[in-house]
């Protein structure tokens, strides 16, 4: 999200309250979700452009797809959220699958073995972006040198205050972070689908594991997730249980 009213560039990384920062910034203008598009927050159905969602871009395509000038991304207040890698793709996991996804309509490890999204997935039809959604998050806030281009890293575990300090940086009128199921600032789909998850009965939508990410994974699938987010875990200093 580019807001030049605050001066800020805000690198979205899917699956760690992105959705609730935006709506912060976007009430802050007097904007709402509806009016979201002018920010970088709408589809893309151009490859050139970028994913299938922009408000996905990494700090590295901002730049190198001409949304801002290395001057102007010099200048503004540049800032991120990471989340636990283990716990970051197992909600993305429940999210998809409590969608209706096809590809996750199966077990936790099937997924990870056998369905894991690859660049392929990504759609610039549907704007479905399944693989957008589990690039390690050092991709979105890293140069290929290795350098982290934020100016600030929260993090979801600490998320109340760590946005605090983002809210004062930018002078927001609202220090508190709002919700981001808000159903006044939902589009019309997004209202339909919770209209319609509220009149089917809980033994028919889809069967969702424990929520604490900790008991969906057995070692395997801890090492596999270290590997695949080698530097995540590097850069970020994130262990399996916290």
């Amino acid at each position: 999200m580019l807001s030049h009213s605050h001066q800020a560039l805000f690198v979205h990384v899917p699956k760690v309250a992105g959705q609730s920062i935006e709506l912060a910034l976007l009430t802050d203008m007097g904007q709402s979700w509806q009016t979201r598009a002018p920010f970088l927050l709408r589809p893309n159905n151009d490859v050139i452009q970028g994913p299938p969602r922009l408000a996905h871009l990494t700090a590295c395509e901002y730049l190198e797809l001409g949304y801002i000038d290395c001057a102007t991304f010099d200048a503004y207040f540049k800032f991120s959220f990471v989340r636990n890698p283990w716990a970051r793709l197992y909600s993305e996991f429940r999210y998809r699958q409590a969608l209706g996804v096809a590809k996750y309509q199966c077990d936790f490890k099937a997924f990870l073995f056998e369905r894991f999204p690859v660049a392929e997935d990504d759609c610039y039809t549907t704007h479905r972006d399944l693989y957008r959604h589990v690039v390690p998050q050092s991709e979105f806030l890293y140069d290929q040198h290795g350098q982290c281009l934020m100016d600030f890293v929260g993090r979801f575990e600490n998320l109340t205050q760590d946005f605090a300090y983002v809210a004062n940086k930018l002078n927001l009128q609202q220090q508190n972070l709002p919700h981001k199921n808000n159903t006044q600032q939902l589009d019309s789909k997004a209202i339909i689908k919770r209209t319609v998850k509220k009149l089917i009965p809980n033994w028919l939508l889809p069967k969702q594991s424990p929520i604490d990410y900790r008991i969906a994974y057995d070692n395997e699938m801890i090492d596999w997730v270290a590997a695949y987010y080698a530097k995540d875990i590097v850069n970020f200093g994130y262990t399996f249980d916290k």
